[in-house]
């Protein structure tokens, strides 16, 4: 089956008297596929790299976020924080021990 392109190439040719040669055809149709087929794994290729740099984001990600919660966590438990933190909870109860008005 003819492509609506080639129909067209038809027609100009006959117009203008000139043959169309098989030959040359076929070697264009070839070259066509050839680059529609490179084209396709380029594609192809960019959609994995991007799938790979996503996963990549994601683990990097989960990673830091382990990072930070121990950061916090061995911040929140270091000895010598102990009295920052007992004088700021004691300083909440002290200041509404008062009725409310």
């Amino acid at each position: 089956m003819r492509r609506p392109s080639q129909i067209g190439l038809d027609a100009g040719a006959e117009r203008l008297g000139r043959r169309r040669f098989p030959v040359h055809d076929e070697r264009l149709r070839r070259l066509e596929a050839s680059v529609v087929s490179s084209d396709r794994v380029l594609q192809l290729q960019a959609e994995s790299l991007m799938v790979a740099a996503a996963h990549r984001a994601e683990r990097t990600a989960a990673w830091g976020v382990l990072a930070l919660s121990a950061a916090v966590l061995a911040y929140t438990f270091w000895p010598s924080n102990k009295q920052r933190f007992d004088r700021a909870a004691d300083a909440i109860l002290h200041d509404e021990d008062k009725p409310c008005r």
